[in-house]
This record gives structure tokens, sequence and C-alpha cells, in this order.
């Protein structure tokens, strides 16, 4: 979803647009309707979520951000908690940063861990602590790291289980 948005986002902002309205429909036997004036109310919640799903995939996948050396680097196993779900539960082994990146070239035109190192700082920032700075985060980065999240579940998981890989809903 955060994918979707980001990518009609980048083209409303390319175009020289205001934010669109939104419509929110839930059908069902209580059917609901929520509209706004502007699309936020439905941006804002799924980038936010987004986000800190990245931070999670990654300590899912066996890696983290590394602060002292600027860059990503293999958690230490057994994981911090008991009842911590990671890659290696499945069989598989832990993602290496080096794969990661080679993964992210094959998505992105451009260097993942700069964009890796705003999310972490964003989500430190807004989401896990009060703060009084407001690190960016653009369209751009939050659309990249949305299609470098899906393509390493889709190979660190689906393609090395031998899955075959789920279609995702809605496509752009």
């Amino acid at each position: 979803m955060a994918r979707c948005l980001m990518d009609l986002m980048i083209k409303y902002r390319k175009a020289g647009l205001p934010l669109p309205s939104a419509m929110l429909q839930i059908c069902g036997p209580i059917p609901a309707r929520v509209t706004a004036e502007t699309c936020g109310f439905l941006v804002v919640p799924v980038v936010r979520t987004a986000l800190l799903d990245c931070d999670r995939s990654l300590i899912f996948l066996g890696l983290k951000w590394d602060r002292v050396s600027g860059g990503l680097k293999n958690l230490l196993l057994p994981r911090a908690y008991p009842d911590d779900l990671g890659i290696e539960q499945f069989g598989l082994p832990l993602v290496t940063p080096e794969q990661f990146r080679q993964t992210a070239s094959r998505v992105v035109q451009t260097n993942i861990e700069p964009v890796l190192l705003k999310v972490h700082e964003w989500r430190n920032k807004m989401i896990a602590h009060f703060t009084t700075s407001e690190p960016g985060i653009e369209y751009p980065d939050i659309l990249h790291i949305s299609q470098v999240m899906i393509e390493a579940y889709m190979q660190f998981v689906f393609d090395a289980l031998g899955r075959p890989r789920p279609k995702l809903n809605p496509t752009p």
C-alpha cells in the first residue's frame, strides 16, 4: 500500500498538483464511508506503518542498523527475546548486509543505506520518542524502501523456501 501511495504522491508532486481528496469505503454488513479534504488521513498512517515495518523486517531478516559504523550489520543470535520471530526459525540463514544491498541494487537505482539511515532516524525520533527535532524523509525514499523490502521478503523468504511469490494487492 505504501508503495502504491508513494508512487501516486510523487506523480501529484511532479505535476505541481495539490494533494487529492480521499474517500475510504468499507464494504460489508455494516458499511462505512470516510471522506477527507486531502488524502493525508490515509497516507500518513500507511507511511508510518511502512517505516515501522521496515525496521521490524530488517530485524526479522537478521539485520540491524549500526549507528557506530553507519551501515547494516547482522544481529547476534540468540535473539534478544525468546518469542522474537526470525528468518532462521524457517530454516533459513540470516541475510547478510551484502545480500541485502545486492537485492536493493536490483530494485532501485539508489544506494539504499542512506535511505535506511533516514528511516531509522525518522522512526527513532518521530515514533519511538518525543523529540524537538524533525528528521525528514521524502516520498521517493519511502517508495524505494517499500520496493526493496517487498523484494527482500520475496527473495529471502518465499524464493528461499521454494514457495510461490504472493500476488500483492493493490497493484500499481
